[in-house]
C-alpha cells in the first residue's frame, strides 16, 4: 500500500494520455486548478493546438480526450487556466524552438472559436496557430523556458557518432533480457563523469530554474524520446519521397516579427498548405494530376507530380494510399523538421544520468508523467524498454517514496 509521501508516477505509451492522470491529480487537490508549473523532458515541443477544437471543450474532458493528440495536449491546458508556466528541457538534437523566454497569451479565436495563441515563434505561426491579440478571448498568460540538456562530455560522444542515424550499437530486447535488466534495475551503468561537464550556460539556468520553482507546485514530465528519438516518416517514405516532401512544404523561419511581417507569413503558408493538400486530395480520385489552379507555382506542381507518380510507382496494389498522411508527413516540415537522433547505449546512459542531475537538483514534483512514444515509433522499440527501466532507477534514487502506474499495460490488457 502507498504511503502518503509515495510520489506517483503514471507511465503511458501515447504522450496525450497523461492528461487524464493530470486532470485526476487536480480533481484529488494534489495539483492546484491553476498556476502550475510543468517541467517537460522531450524531444518535441507538444505544444501545438488542435487546429479545429472549440476551446470550450476543454471543459468537457471525455470529449477533450477524443480529440488529443501527441503533439498538440499541453496548450489546451494552459487555455483551460490550468498551466502557466511550461520549461521545455530538450536534447541538443532538438531544434524546433530555441533556447530562449517568452511569454505570451493562449486564448478563443473570436473568429473560429478554436484556441489560438499570440506567440510569433515559428513553430506557432507555421501551423497557423498564430492570431493577433486582439483576435483573442479569455486569455492566459504562459511563460515558456527552453533550455537544451547537454554537456562537454556529450559533445565529445556525438563527435565520435558522426553519422547521428547509425544504430550499429542500440540495445536490443534480447540484450537487455539476457542483462536481466527487468529483473534488477541496478545492472544500468551510468555514466558517473557526467556530473561535473554539465556546460556553463546550462548549468546557469538550471539554477535559476530551481529558483523559479522554490514553492511551487510542479509536473515531472518525461518523454522516452528525450533520450532516443526517430522521424517515423523517413521509414514510411523513400529517401527521394521525403527529399520532395522536404522541398514542397519547406518555408522560411520568421524574421519579420511586426503584425504586418507575421500576417504575411501565415497568409503564405495557409496558401501553401491548402494548394498542395488540394492537389494530392485530387489524386486519391483519379491517376490523372490536373494543375488546381493558375496561381498554382510550375515548381510545386512538378514537385507534387514526381512525388504523386513515385509513390504510386512504389505502393503496395493491395492498400489504398493514404494522401492525408502524406500531407500530414509533409505539415511537420516548415523550417526545421522532426528531430531525429538514435543513440547509442553509451549516449543514452549519458542523458539518464544527466537527467539524474537535473532532477537532484531540483525541489520534489508533486505528479511524474511519462511517455514511452513506442507505438508511434519516435522512441525505438528496441530501446524502449532499456531507458524505462532506466528512469525509474533514477527516480527511485532522486524521489526514494514512489508508486510506479504501467498504465500502457492496463491499456493492452483492456484491448486483448
Amino acid at each position: 500500500m502507498a504511503s502518503f509521501s509515495d510520489l506517483g508516477i503514471f507511465c503511458v505509451e501515447d504522450h496525450h494520455e497523461v492528461v487524464p492522470h493530470i486532470h485526476r491529480a487536480i480533481g484529488s487537490k494534489q495539483l492546484p486548478w491553476e498556476n502550475v508549473v510543468m517541467v517537460h523532458f522531450d524531444s518535441h515541443p507538444d505544444l501545438l493546438i488542435p487546429f479545429n477544437m472549440e476551446a470550450d471543450l476543454v471543459y468537457e474532458k471525455e470529449q477533450l480526450y477524443d480529440k488529443l493528440s501527441i503533439e498538440n495536449w499541453i496548450i489546451p491546458l494552459v487555455y483551460a487556466g490550468h498551466i502557466n508556466e511550461i520549461i521545455w528541457l530538450k536534447p541538443p538534437w532538438a531544434n524546433q524552438i530555441p533556447d530562449k523566454q517568452v511569454t505570451f497569451l493562449v486564448g478563443k479565436c473570436k473568429k473560429t472559436k478554436a484556441i489560438r495563441t499570440t506567440c510569433k515563434e515559428s513553430y506557432f505561426v507555421n501551423e497557423l496557430l498564430y492570431v493577433p491579440e486582439i483576435q483573442l478571448e479569455n486569455a492566459k498568460t504562459v511563460k515558456l523556458t527552453v533550455i537544451t540538456i547537454t554537456t562537454n562530455h556529450f559533445c565529445d560522444l556525438l563527435d565520435e557518432k558522426s553519422d547521428l542515424n547509425q544504430q550499429e550499437t542500440k540495445p536490443t530486447n534480447e540484450t537487455i533480457l539476457s542483462e536481466g535488466l527487468a529483473a534488477g534495475r541496478k545492472k544500468i551503468k551510468l555514466d558517473k563523469t557526467s556530473e561535473m561537464t554539465i556546460n556553463e550556460s546550462t548549468s546557469t539556468l538550471l539554477k535559476d530554474l530551481k529558483g523559479a520553482l522554490a514553492g511551487r507546485k510542479f509536473i515531472l514530465d518525461i518523454d522516452l524520446d528525450f533520450y532516443s528519438t526517430q522521424n517515423p516518416f523517413k521509414d514510411m517514405y523513400t529517401e527521394k519521397q521525403y527529399k520532395i516532401l522536404k522541398k514542397l512544404y519547406n518555408c522560411p523561419p520568421v524574421t519579420d516579427y511586426s503584425d504586418e511581417g507575421i500576417d504575411k507569413c501565415v497568409k503564405m503558408r495557409t496558401e501553401q498548405l491548402v494548394s498542395i493538400k488540394n492537389c494530392l486530395m485530387k489524386c486519391s480520385n483519379s491517376t490523372e494530376i490536373e494543375t488546381p489552379c493558375e496561381a498554382f507555382s510550375s515548381e510545386r506542381f512538378t514537385l507534387i507530380t514526381e512525388l504523386v507518380e513515385d509513390i504510386q510507382k512504389t505502393a503496395n496494389d493491395k492498400e489504398k494510399i493514404d494522401w492525408e498522411m502524406v500531407h500530414e508527413a509533409g505539415c511537420t516540415i516548415d523550417d526545421s523538421e522532426l528531430p531525429h537522433h538514435i543513440s547509442t547505449t553509451e549516449q543514452i546512459n549519458h542523458l539518464i544520468q544527466v537527467t539524474k542531475n537535473v532532477l537532484e537538483s531540483l525541489p520534489r514534483p508533486t505528479l511524474v508523467t511519462l511517455s514511452r512514444s513506442s507505438a508511434d515509433d519516435y522512441c525505438p522499440v528496441s530501446q524502449v524498454d532499456y531507458i524505462e527501466e532506466a528512469l525509474y532507477m533514477i527516480l527511485e534514487e532522486a524521489y526514494v517514496y514512489i508508486k510506479i502506474k504501467r498504465v500502457y499495460e492496463e491499456n493492452l490488457s483492456e484491448s486483448d
